[in-house]
């Protein structure tokens, strides 16, 4: 008797952990990917999905919408990044901007910009480039033959000015009308 107990006891356990763990071949849909990417970028989250896609594609290096939904986050990074120095530096929309399409970002005029030495500002189009690259590189590993991921661009949020808030000026499509 006592011993059955103990064995009732041992399979509730061994049911209940084995309950809580997920399989481990466990794949995420495309729609998951999706709804993820879209709560992570319409909060304006980019470390955020870059971290948890990262995760996922080392994970799971077949998951080629993971791969994609990481690629389009390192972009947005890129972006956000040529913002944040935008602001910094005071580089805004004028006659003299309107052809250069890098700096015709809708960033908010700096009221105090920092100046800018050439070393700075080629460092500026160095990361830039780089963030660039590696997004290449991210989304040159798509197999595109089988990928799915809606991606609602109005809802995308970015930290264009470096403040810590994305306000309502700061989605992809206000970037996108300006550029």
């Amino acid at each position: 008797m006592y011993q059955s107990r103990w064995l009732v006891v041992a399979c509730i356990s061994l049911s209940l952990l084995t309950a809580a763990i997920p399989p481990l071949c466990a794949q995420t849909t495309p729609a998951q990917h999706a709804q993820k990417l879209d709560e992570l970028l319409g909060q304006g989250k980019l470390i955020g999905a870059a971290s948890h896609y990262r995760e996922v594609t080392s994970k799971q290096p077949d998951d080629h919408t993971a791969r994609l939904a990481l690629g389009l986050t390192e972009f947005f990074q890129a972006i956000e990044f040529l913002g944040n120095a935008n602001y910094r530096f005071g580089v805004f929309n004028n006659s003299l901007t309107e052809d250069l399409l890098l700096v015709r970002l809708p960033v908010p005029e700096n009221p105090k910009p920092d100046q800018v030495s050439y070393d700075e500002l080629r460092d500026v189009v160095e990361q830039f480039q780089k963030r660039l690259h590696a997004a290449e590189a991210t989304l040159g590993q798509v197999d595109t033959s089988d990928v799915y991921l809606p991606l609602y661009l109005g809802r995308v949020r970015l930290d264009l000015n470096g403040d810590g808030a994305m306000a309502d000026e700061e989605t992809l499509w206000r970037l996108m009308q300006v550029v």
